[in-house]
């Protein structure tokens, strides 16, 4: 995990991804992140397949990426992705919008942590991302006190872990 989007072109990458979800037929609620990821809360259709859209979706952001802006971008492998109910999504489309201030008190690593405690999904550390940050610290314990999103409790199911969104989804990149 590089910071390669930097802000100078952070707004087009989200402008990009949302119109490929269009594209993808799918529905962008809000797409937002910091250097090292991006967050999309999607809404897809019940015939979508959540691994063939985040495929397509990462193959095209990629390819766009490194022709217009960072020739060493492309997308780790693997995503995050995360169901919730229609109550919730002024909570989650709020914490999108706020990933620049969030993301100045935790690292991309211990927010991942909290969502999969959070969503009660059981993992093998050697799989999760990785940071140049946090690979000489080796695990991260969770930050204390703090559950992520804030708000949100009444999960309407949990996906995979890969790089992006289910029918209506917080997805991790």
């Amino acid at each position: 995990r590089r910071p390669f989007i930097t802000p100078s072109w952070r707004s087009q990458l989200h402008e990009y991804l949302g119109g490929t979800v269009r594209g993808l037929r799918g529905i962008p609620e809000i797409v937002g992140g910091v250097e090292d990821h991006v967050h999309l809360l999607v809404g897809l259709r019940a015939t979508h397949c959540l691994a063939n859209f985040m495929q397509e979706l990462k193959k095209a952001s990629s390819i766009w990426a490194a022709e217009k802006h960072e020739r060493m971008f492309s997308w780790q492998e693997g995503y995050g992705a995360f169901s919730y109910g229609h109550s919730q999504l002024t909570t989650v489309i709020r914490y999108i919008q706020n990933q620049e201030q969030h993301h100045a008190k935790k690292t991309f690593r211990q927010e991942y942590l909290e969502f999969l405690k959070r969503f009660d999904v059981s993992y093998d550390p050697r799989y999760l991302f990785h940071s140049a940050e946090d690979e000489p610290r080796g695990e991260l314990p969770m930050s204390r006190g703090h559950s992520a999103p804030p708000g949100l409790t009444e999960s309407t199911g949990t996906i995979g872990y890969k790089h992006s969104a289910p029918d209506r989804a917080l997805a991790l990149p």
